[in-house]
């Protein structure tokens, strides 16, 4: 995907990193995009992870994230989609919700979306959330 970016966005710069790990310059960015990536971050981490987006963003600056709808315990998958394993973790609307405000951001718009994964519907969470413009 990066070399797709590359290709399309040549005077964009790109870095492959571990979310957790990587780091950024406080209010870096005027957005921070997150699609179907922190349902593989372990749960204890994720609070961290939602704070650390908000030193990235620019005052003003979006959040927007699809997170889980629902209870999601840790655990490994051994053949998803038949694509081999993978990694899931979340917690519940409510408590994501709860977690983005804790972290200093300012829910906009949230929304539980149900789709089709194989046979199984599966709901998650898509938020729109804010930096503050002004911070107390």
């Amino acid at each position: 995907m990066i070399e797709l970016a590359e290709q399309k966005v040549p005077t964009g710069r790109f870095r492959v990193a571990d979310m957790i790990e990587v780091d950024f310059p406080d209010r870096s960015f005027d957005a921070v995009i997150a699609f179907y990536s922190i349902i593989h971050v372990r749960r204890a981490a994720q609070p961290a992870l939602f704070r650390r987006v908000r030193s990235w963003l620019k005052p003003g600056g979006w959040f927007v994230a699809c997170l889980s709808a629902g209870d999601l315990p840790e655990g490994w998958e051994q053949d998803w989609l038949g694509g081999g394993p993978m990694f899931w973790s979340g917690y519940d609307a409510d408590t994501n919700q709860d977690l983005l405000a804790e972290a200093g951001l300012s829910i906009e718009t949230s929304d539980v979306r149900t789709q089709l994964e194989g046979d199984e519907e599966v709901r998650f969470l898509w938020v729109e959330a804010r930096r503050p413009q002004v911070e107390s």
